[in-house]
């Protein structure tokens, strides 16, 4: 992420998480909460986030659905419905701790810290 990225000095947000085995069940789910999402898949190297995204998660699904250079790695889902006003913060803090692979453009905000989507810390390095 961007050396001039502004770090939040407030306490871990908790969010609620919830995982799809895929975009095509979560499209089918019709599910117009709104809110923040990893796309993640398996590589050799384990669990490794493909994109971060936010906004109206069907939404972006059926997006994503017709993206080959997403879809060619058949991302599983993980999502949090948050508030419109926190969402870039979010998403700029996931970016940032994630690194994911695809998409470069996130939002130059104060991060907001979140707990970890992932139960077992998949993602964190050192932690």
């Amino acid at each position: 992420m961007n050396a001039e990225m502004i770090r939040s000095n407030e306490a871990e947000k908790k969010l609620e998480w919830f995982e799809s085995d895929s975009v095509e069940e979560l499209i089918s789910q019709r599910n117009y909460r709104e809110g923040v999402y990893i796309l993640w898949i398996y590589t050799e190297f384990g669990q490794t986030a493909e994109y971060i995204g936010q906004g109206i998660i069907h939404d972006r699904m059926r997006g994503h659905e017709r993206n080959e250079e997403i879809m060619d790695y058949q991302p599983s889902v993980i999502w949090a419905e948050t508030e419109e006003d926190e969402r870039d913060g979010i998403e700029a803090y996931l970016a940032d701790k994630y690194k994911p692979f695809l998409g470069r453009r996130w939002p130059k905000v104060p991060t907001i810290p979140v707990n970890s989507p992932f139960t077992e810390n998949f993602f964190d390095e050192d932690d």
